[in-house]
Parts: structure tokens; C-alpha cells; sequence
């Protein structure tokens, strides 16, 4: 709430500082009317004269439709982003609009126009040259179109259209030759970059083979197909569906698509094979510790064993659950100390104890047989990894050429396409009225020109006279508050500010009342007004009119002290000079009393 409030009052006293601001400028320009209203008038009639010897200029402009240089037959985004960027020759329409701009295609028409229409004026002093003639010549895209628009601006109406028409021809012969000159140099590029990928693409195949025969590793053709799974590696091809018996999840990929829908070598089946066997490796251990830490605990013994194919096959698991389940039926009916349920129990001891070393005996075969799996996988590092980045590179040889060779056939189809040049929208045409000299903004120049050169003429004079001029200035100066502002009248009336004054110099302390005043002028004013306020208004004070002299010692604190000044007269030496004497003599000024005629 507080902080709504302050900034009210903030925004308040803001608003307040503008209307000021605002209201020192319009009396300084009603102040200095003659002098400004004089500079401005003069300025003004002086900017149309000028206007009115220019010449008139003319304007001419035609609009022709740029056709995008990026044909859908030949469409680069569905080959490989490396090649797309190496033979890309597409220029968007900013580029395109760049290169008409170019002296390369506008110089010759520059020369046409400079020996037909400018021969005469051609001299040592001439310095019209290319950037000079350009200036007139705009061409600018529509925003969100591919039409472009020429214009042209010139003295002579002839010398307009002959330019445009010049302009649009060079336009439509560049069109058809940039085109073709590009569609030619893809397909060089493409032809060059075919031939030197197939040497490629088979060196880089040929030492991948060799590799993996070399290294007794399952040769994996690079190809953009699923996956190439291996069946067998080194003959452990039996052990490996073994392992798959005993855990499902035992299978693997060699190849994972990517984003572009190729597909990248990931692990190779050997290290896939010995990476999963020491997973399950790690798991039978788990389970031995496990089963031999439960003791004779027969529920999990029971669904341990359940879990295990071959305990289940010899029913092992279900004589234990059978017996378990008889001795709860016979502990309903005898003691402990029966001794049926006696044999029972002992029976189930026994079968729990078999349960567990079978148990036991399975996982440690399956371990057996996972760590043959896993020693007969294991190569070294180094060789894997060398076996990766050949096939690596084997694949992205192999890509690149296909997306080349599929490229190729899309330029040379392109090429023999028969295109027609830009299509021209609108003739070259001569606009009906002038486009310049713009004689109002002219004149209106001039008159802003005089007016800031007559501001800133009133502003020194005003400086120069050292007059204060501004009621805010005079606060600032004197640090004191405004009682009243007085008109100065030869008879001086019982008004509303009068009696204020009157109010407030009654509620002050004291019982002298010094009135200062600035300029000898002003004296007289000062002492009727102090007789009015004595003789007519019966004021029980002594009143003093002062000059800025101040050359009096008989202040006292509680005195009431107020300046009379008048903004027409009011100098800034003679109100720091006042503020120095008062302060001095280690008075303070009550406030100030404004004087107006």
C-alpha cells in the first residue's frame, strides 16, 4: 500500500516537473516572439524560393517475378546433409536481389546511359560516376512475394524508360544464363565426386574384409538393410544357443538405424557375446550366495527351485510342497511328539537339503558354461575398436556414393529442362506526376531551421542580460518558498492577494517586517504597499523597505524577511548577491513576493 502511494505521488510530481518544463519553453518563445516569428518567416520564404529553381525529377518502374533457383525435381534434403551443403548451388531471393545490384550486370547500362544522355556534360569536373547513377536505381523485393520492383528516377522522361527497358532485359538474359551455368556446374562436381567415391567406397570395404578375417571376427557388410546377425563365432555356436536357453534376453544387434535411416554399427556380436555372458555370470553367483544363505528356509527353497527348468522336470520342487503340505494337515491333528509327523518332518529336512545342493549343482553348470562363452569372446581392445572404425567407414562410403550417384541422375534430368526466363509483371512505365523535389518538405525545413537558429539566438541574448526570466529558477535560486504574487498597480487596491499578505506577515513572530527589493525601480511600489498594509489595513507591525544593500544590523530571529522581485527585472547577480549578505549577517529569508506589471 505504501509503495502504491509513494509511486503515485512520484508519478504525480513527474507530470508536475513536464507542465513546467513545458510552460518555460512557451514563455521563452512568447518572450522572444519577434525575434523567432522574424528568423522563422525569413528561413521558410528563403527554403520555397530554393524549391522552386530545382528541377523536376521523374520516376519510371516495371516488377518482374524471380523464380527460385531450387527445383523440386532436384530436391537436395532427402541425400546426405554433407553433400547437400558441398553441391548445393541454390541462392534465396536476398542473394539473388544482391547480385542484380552488382556492377556486373548494371555497368554496361550505366555507360549506355552516360554516353547517350549524359555526353555533354562529360568534363575533367565531372564526378558523376556508377554509385551516383545506383542512388536512383531502387530494387527492392515486395515483403512476402518473390516480386521484385525496379524503379528509376531521372531529369529526363526519355533516359527513364530507356534505362528500364535496358534493366529488364539484362534481368531476363541473366536469368536463363545463371540457371544454366549452375545446373552445368552441379553435375561436373557430381560426376567428379561419383568417381572418386567408388574408388573409396571399395578401398574402404577390401581392408574391412581383410580385417575381420584376419582377426577371426564375423565380417558384417555395410548396407542400409535391418541388422546381420551372427549364427556362430569360432565354434560356439551350440554354447551360444545354450545361453539363450537359459536367459531369453541373451540375443543382441550389431546395427541400430540413426536418424537419417541408415544404420551404424554399434557393438560387434563378439563383444555382445562376451559382455552378456559376464552378465550372467554375475547373476549365477548371485543366486548360489542367495540360495546358501537362506538355510533351510523350505517356502523359498520351494520357489527357488520351481524357477530352475531341470528341478522342476524331476519334480523335486513338488514332493517338497506335497510333504510341506501334509505335515500342516497332520499338526491339526497330532502333537509334536506323533511319530508320523516325526518321519515327516525329517523327510522334509532331507528333501530340502537335496533341493539346495541341486540347486546349487544347476547354476554352477550354467556358470561353467557361460564363462566358456564369455573366454571364447573376449579379443582385444584395440582390435574391436579398429574393426568398428573400419566398418564405420565402409558404411559412410557406401552412403556417400549412393546419395551422389542418386543426385547425379537428378542433375542431368534437371538440365535437360527447358525453363523460361522471369516473367515480367508490368512494362516499364513513366509515372504521371513528379516524384520530386518535395517542395513542402522543403519549406517546412526551412521553417523548423529558423525557428531552432532564433531559439538558440534568444537563448544567448537571454544569457547575456543575466535576467532570470523563469519563476522556477527564482525558487531554486532563493531556496525559500512563494508567498504571493502582487500586481503592481499605481492605486493600490484591498485585493485577495493583498489580504493574504496581510494574514500572513499577522501570523508571523515578531514585530518588524523587512521588505527587500532588487532594483531601485521597484522602491516606491514597495514603500506604498507598506503604507497601504500600515494606514488601510491597520497592521499592528513595523514595516522597513530595504534596498539589496542590506545595510542594516538590527535583524533579530524572529524578524520576518521577504524579498520583492519581478521576473522582468530579477537578475541572477543581484539574487546571489542577496543570498550572500543574508547569510552573512546569519539571517534567513522568510520567502519571496513576486511583482507583477
Amino acid at each position: 500500500m505504501t509503495k502504491t502511494i509513494n509511486d503515485e505521488l512520484s508519478n504525480s510530481e513527474n507530470f508536475k516537473n513536464d507542465e513546467i518544463d513545458v510552460r518555460t519553453f512557451f514563455n521563452f518563445v512568447f518572450r522572444n516572439k519577434i525575434l523567432i516569428g522574424s528568423f522563422s518567416f525569413v528561413f521558410f520564404i528563403f527554403a520555397c524560393a530554393y524549391s522552386l529553381t530545382l528541377k523536376r525529377i521523374w520516376a519510371g518502374e516495371f516488377q518482374i517475378v524471380l523464380n527460385e533457383e531450387r527445383n523440386q525435381s532436384f530436391n537436395m534434403s532427402n541425400f546426405s546433409p554433407i553433400v547437400e551443403n558441398l553441391v548445393d548451388g541454390d541462392k534465396d531471393l536476398s542473394t539473388q536481389v544482391g547480385i542484380l545490384e552488382s556492377p556486373s550486370i548494371l555497368m554496361p547500362i550505366f555507360d549506355y546511359y552516360k554516353s547517350t544522355y549524359r555526353s555533354g556534360s562529360i568534363g575533367k569536373n565531372d564526378k558523376f560516376g556508377f554509385t551516383s547513377w545506383q542512388g536512383d536505381l531502387k530494387i527492392a523485393l515486395e515483403r512476402g512475394t518473390r516480386i521484385l520492383k525496379i524503379s528509376y528516377k531521372d531529369n529526363s522522361k526519355e533516359a527513364i524508360l530507356d534505362v528500364l527497358e535496358k534493366i529488364s532485359n539484362a534481368y531476363q538474359e541473366y536469368s536463363g544464363f545463371g540457371r544454366k551455368r549452375n545446373k552445368e556446374l552441379v553435375v561436373k562436381f557430381l560426376k567428379e565426386q561419383v568417381d572418386t567415391y567408388k574408388l573409396k567406397s571399395a578401398e574402404s570395404l577390401k581392408k574391412s574384409q581383410l580385417f575381420a578375417i584376419d582377426q577371426d571376427l564375423i565380417f558384417m557388410r555395410p548396407s542400409s538393410s535391418n541388422s546381420s546377425r551372427a549364427t556362430s563365432l569360432l565354434g560356439i555356436g551350440n554354447m551360444l544357443d545354450i545361453g539363450k536357453s537359459l536367459n531369453p534376453a541373451f540375443g543382441f544387434s550389431s546395427q541400430i538405424p540413426n536418424s537419417s535411416g541408415n544404420f551404424v554399427v554399434s557393438n560387434v556380436e563378439v563383444e555382445n557375446i562376451r559382455a552378456e555372458a559376464a552378465n550372467k555370470i554375475r547373476l549365477i553367483d548371485l543366486q548360489i550366495k542367495k540360495i546358501e544363505d537362506l538355510g533351510n528356509d523350505t517356502d523359498k527353497l520351494q520357489f527357488i527351485g520351481a524357477s530352475i527348468s531341470p528341478l522342476e522336470k524331476e519334480g523335486l520342487p513338488q514332493k517338497l510342497a506335497d510333504i510341506q503340505a501334509t505335515i500342516i494337515e497332520k499338526e491339526t491333528l497330532f502333537t509334536d511328539d506323533d511319530p508320523s509327523l516325526i518321519r515327516l518332518k525329517e523327510k522334509r529336512n532331507l528333501l530340502v537339503k537335496e533341493l539346495k545342493k541341486r540347486s546349487i549343482g544347476y547354476l554352477k553348470a550354467e556358470r561353467l558354461e557361460a564363462e566358456s562363452i564369455r573366454n571364447s569372446a573376449i579379443r582385444p581392445k584395440g582390435v574391436l575398436l579398429k574393426y568398428k572404425e573400419l566398418i564405420r567407414e565402409a558404411e559412410r562410403d557406401e552412403a556417400t556414393l549412393v546419395d551422389l550417384e542418386n543426385k547425379l541422375i537428378a542433375a542431368e534430368i534437371n538440365q535437360a529442362r527447358i525453363e523460361d526466363p522471369w516473367q515480367l509483371i508490368t512494362k516499364p512505365t513513366l509515372l504521371k506526376n513528379p516524384v520530386g523535389p518535395k517542395r513542402k518538405n522543403i519549406g517546412l525545413t526551412g521553417l523548423i531551421l529558423g525557428f531552432l537558429i532564433s531559439c538558440l539566438l534568444s537563448f544567448s541574448k537571454e544569457k547575456k542580460s543575466g535576467k532570470v526570466f523563469d519563476l522556477q529558477k527564482v525558487k531554486d535560486l532563493l531556496s525559500s518558498p512563494l508567498i504571493e504574487e502582487i500586481e503592481i498597480e499605481n492605486n493600490i487596491t484591498k485585493t485577495d492577494n493583498i489580504l493574504f499578505l496581510k494574514k500572513f506577515i499577522k501570523s508571523r513572530q515578531g514585530k518588524k517586517v523587512y521588505l527587500i527589493t532588487l532594483v531601485e525601480r521597484e522602491m516606491n511600489y514597495c514603500k506604498k504597499l507598506a503604507k497601504f498594509l500600515l494606514e488601510e489595513e491597520k497592521l499592528s507591525k513595523e514595516i522597513q523597505v530595504l534596498d539589496s544593500s542590506i545595510n542594516h544590523d538590527d535583524f533579530v530571529g524572529d524578524e520576518t524577511i521577504l524579498l520583492m522581485c519581478s521576473l522582468e527585472n530579477a537578475k541572477y547577480l543581484d539574487i546571489e548577491i542577496v543570498k550572500k549578505r543574508l547569510k552573512l549577517l546569519n539571517v534567513n529569508l522568510t520567502g519571496f513576493l513576486l511583482l507583477k506589471n
